[in-house]
């Protein structure tokens, strides 16, 4: 129970991990999700919060800048009806606060297919990106990942399935994009283990599954 005294004067409780976690679990006939003003994350915060939430088309503002470990896992998990992610939608600079901040959030949005076209946390841990966008089969485009070091699992499956997204190994009209994870960087001193391991497994293309550090591949044009 809060004490709306203490909450009118802006002044909030100490609270745990897991707050709003499963909060409209399965909940198939909302629509529109509510404001989410906080910019101060708990671990696990919002996990599994809008999971299965089949006619969920508006996605709420997510301001907060530091995560921690699985605030937005499987947050918008089997949202079938999500067709885009806006650009600049995931403001976070600092990943480094917790482990798998971003797992399997938008995992089998069968709709989706616009989502941000760089990625722009600076500082990463563990799992941050795993599964994130897995089994999205609309996805075309692939984002820019200028982040490093990269850290152990850092992307790995990230787009697994996303039967859509081509990364070839050369160029090809409509495909002459040169993408490469991490971008601009060549010292293999800052990779992670299995960083990318399979990170495009299921997508189209002649890209391996794990694409090689810093090696220049092409997807589509925007």
């Amino acid at each position: 129970m809060l004490d709306y005294g203490t909450v009118e004067q802006g002044l909030l409780p100490n609270r745990l991990n897991y707050n709003f976690a499963n909060f409209f679990y399965n909940c198939d006939s909302l629509i529109e999700a509510p404001e989410l003003p906080n910019t101060t994350l708990k671990g696990h915060d919002y996990y599994s919060m809008f999971y299965g939430c089949s006619s969920l088309t508006t996605l709420p503002e997510l301001p907060s800048i530091t995560l921690k470990t699985n605030c937005y896992a499987l947050m918008f998990a089997y949202c079938s009806s999500i067709t885009s992610v806006p650009e600049n939608y995931l403001p976070a600079m600092i990943l480094a606060g917790g482990t798998a901040c971003y797992d399997s959030m938008f995992a089998y949005c069968t709709s989706l297919v616009s989502i941000p076209t760089v990625m722009a946390a600076t500082s990463m841990m563990e799992s941050c990106y795993t599964y994130m966008f897995s089994n999205c089969p609309l996805i075309e485009y692939i984002p820019e990942f200028p982040t490093v070091p990269l850290r152990n699992n850092c992307y790995q499956n990230m787009f697994w399935n996303c039967a859509a997204l081509i990364v070839n190994t050369s160029p090809s009209p409509g495909y002459s994009r040169p993408w490469s994870v991490p971008k601009n960087y060549s010292s293999v001193s800052l990779d992670g283990t299995n960083s990318r391991a399979s990170m495009l497994s299921g997508t189209g293309g002649t890209a391996p599954s794990t694409p090689v550090f810093n090696t220049v591949y092409y997807t589509k044009d925007i």
